[in-house]
C-alpha cells in the first residue's frame, strides 16, 4: 500500500512536470565585436519563481553558435546568462515560458572579466595588464602648468604591454571605462620644474624622462598633447552593473601611452602597434634607461 501510494505520488510530480514543461526557445549567438559565432558557450535561463523543478533550463552552442532551451514552464519568466561569469550577454530578451520557439533569436556576447581592471583582449582570451609606476607631478618652472610622470622611467620594449593588430585594449568597470584616460608619452629634453625643497632654484628628472601628455622644449616652450581616437574603433557596452570599453589595436597612432584617471596615484603604460597609424611627430617616443625619478637640486 505504500509503495503504491509513493507511485502514485511520483507519477503526479512527473504528470505535473510534463504538462508546464511543454516551451522552448532557440537562439544564436555572435561575438559582439566580430559578429562571428560564439561556440561551446553554456546558457543558463533562470526562472523568477515558481515550481523549483522550473527554476533553470541549460543549452550549449554549437559551432555555429546556436542552441536550444527546452522544456521551459508556463507561467515563468526566464533571464538568459552565460555559465561563464566572465562572459557578457547584452540586451538579451526575456523567455516566456511554455511557448514554442518562434525562429532564431541572435544575441551578442562580449568577453569581459568579472572583476574591474584594465585586459588586453587576445583572440578569445582576455590578459590581466597591471599599473606599472606610482605617478608624481611637478610644474614647470615660472608657470603653473602641471605635468604628470611616472615615478621609474619604462626601460625596456616589453615594459609597454603591446596592443597588437587585431586585439583590444578592454576596461572593465565603470570607473575604469569613464574615468581612465590615455595619454602620450612624450619623452623631453631636460626641463626646469619649480622647486620642491626650500633654498632649490629649481630641480630637474634629467634629460630624456617621460611625461604625461606635455611635450617641452624647454619650461618656457612647452605645448599640451592629447591623444588621438578614433571613435569608430571604440565600442562601449552596458549591462547593470557592469559597463566595458574596447578600444582597438589602430584607435589610436603608433606609440606608447600611459593610462590613468586624473586623479589616480599609479599608472598603466601600454603601447599600440603596428594597426595603428604612424604617431605625428610630437607623439610617444621610445624610452631608455630605468632608474627612479629623484630629482637634482640646483
Amino acid at each position: 500500500m505504500i509503495k503504491f501510494a509513493a507511485r502514485s505520488a511520483a507519477l503526479v510530480l512527473l504528470g505535473a512536470f510534463t504538462a508546464c514543461s511543454s516551451g522552448s526557445f532557440e537562439g544564436k549567438l555572435v561575438d559582439g565585436l566580430t559578429g562571428q559565432p560564439a561556440a561551446d558557450v553554456t546558457i543558463l535561463a533562470r526562472a523568477d519563481g515558481g515550481d523549483l523543478t522550473c527554476q533553470v533550463r541549460e543549452g550549449k552552442t554549437d559551432a555555429n553558435g546556436v542552441f536550444k532551451l527546452e522544456n521551459t514552464c508556463s507561467g515563468a519568466k526566464y533571464s538568459l546568462s552565460p555559465s561563464d561569469k566572465n562572459l557578457l550577454l547584452v540586451g538579451a530578451p526575456a523567455i516566456e515560458g511554455g511557448t514554442p520557439a518562434a525562429g532564431q533569436v541572435e544575441i551578442k556576447v562580449w568577453r569581459a572579466n568579472e572583476g574591474d581592471g584594465v585586459y588586453i583582449l587576445q583572440g578569445t582570451s582576455l590578459k590581466p595588464v597591471s599599473t606599472y609606476a606610482d605617478i608624481k607631478k611637478a610644474t614647470l618652472l615660472g608657470t603653473q602648468q602641471e605635468v604628470r610622470y611616472p615615478s621609474t622611467k619604462p626601460s625596456k620594449e616589453e615594459t609597454w604591454n603591446l596592443i597588437a593588430p587585431g586585439e583590444h585594449l578592454v576596461l572593465v568597470g565603470k570607473r575604469a571605462s569613464s574615468e581612465l584616460q590615455l595619454v602620450p608619452a612624450i619623452e623631453n629634453p631636460e626641463i626646469k620644474f619649480n622647486p620642491e625643497v626650500e633654498g632649490d632654484k629649481f630641480f630637474t628628472l634629467g634629460a630624456n624622462w617621460l611625461y604625461f601628455g606635455v611635450e617641452a622644449k624647454s619650461e618656457t616652450d612647452y605645448k599640451v598633447v592629447e591623444a588621438t581616437i578614433d571613435a569608430s574603433k571604440v565600442v562601449s557596452v552596458a549591462e547593470g552593473d557592469r559597463a566595458v570599453k574596447y578600444i582597438g589595436a589602430d584607435a589610436l597612432p603608433k606609440g606608447k601611452y600611459f593610462l590613468a584617471g586624473p586623479n589616480d596615484r599609479r599608472a598603466y603604460v601600454v603601447r599600440f602597434g603596428d594597426a595603428a597609424p604612424a604617431a605625428p611627430a610630437e607623439g610617444a617616443a621610445p624610452a631608455e634607461g630605468a632608474a627612479p625619478a629623484e630629482g637634482a637640486g640646483k
